[in-house]
């Protein structure tokens, strides 16, 4: 898979051989600030470093992993044509999940214009239970900790609305806290408790009923 950026094209099954033994220890804002200083580099240290995991994400989030070598391209490209406009007050990994999510989004909303659910993503009359979940703990669930068959654990994912979805895999698959997710997703940390507990819910159903 290629990813285009400063006129150069990473691949992300190369994205350990790169010589980066200098700037290893940087963090992703030293390495915007390298890249906004002219170190073109850094942004393929950035892109190695994020590759792998913005790939899963989604490639689970639209179901197809040929899409989601376009889409991963272009979510690079967006990153960074933005990239010295990025805010480095805010965190980096949440940002360019951010547009990830929404690079996905669209495509999902131009390849499955009718989007079949069982959730209903209106948080109208939501439950208080979000209010007892503390922010930064896992909401733990016994179905979700057993070993799942991928096959299972991705089709029980695919009957997820978009935004129910997003909510699980960065949260289980990226280990973001909820306010990071809040952030990433734009939406109310309340709102992040309740999708997230409420997709839980449905895929213990769901899992439960594939033993």
């Amino acid at each position: 898979m290629k990813f285009l950026g400063t006129n150069k094209k990473v691949s992300l099954e190369n994205t350990g051989n790169f010589d980066t033994s200098s700037q290893t220890s940087l963090s992703d804002i030293d390495l915007i600030e390298r890249y906004c200083d002219g170190d073109e580099q850094a942004f393929t240290i950035l892109v190695t470093r994020h590759a792998a995991v913005v790939y899963s994400f989604v490639v689970r989030y639209v179901g197809s992993g040929a899409e989601a070598e376009d889409i991963v391209q272009d979510v690079f490209v967006k990153t960074w044509k933005n990239l010295k406009r990025f805010d480095t007050k805010r965190n980096f990994r949440t940002w360019i999940f951010t547009i990830a999510k929404n690079t996905a989004l669209d495509w999902l909303k131009k390849k499955k214009p009718t989007a079949f659910s069982e959730l209903h993503t209106s948080d109208e009359k939501a439950p208080a239970f979000e209010e007892t979940l503390a922010t930064d703990e896992p909401l733990q669930s016994d179905v979700l900790e057993q070993r799942q068959t991928h096959e299972a654990l991705s089709a029980a994912l695919a009957t997820l609305s978009a935004e129910y979805r997003a909510v699980v895999l960065l949260r289980l698959d990226n280990q973001f806290t909820f306010r990071e997710i809040a952030e990433a997703l734009n939406k109310p940390l309340n709102t992040v408790k309740s999708h997230y507990r409420r997709a839980v819910n449905v895929l213990s159903t769901k899992l439960g009923r594939t033993k």
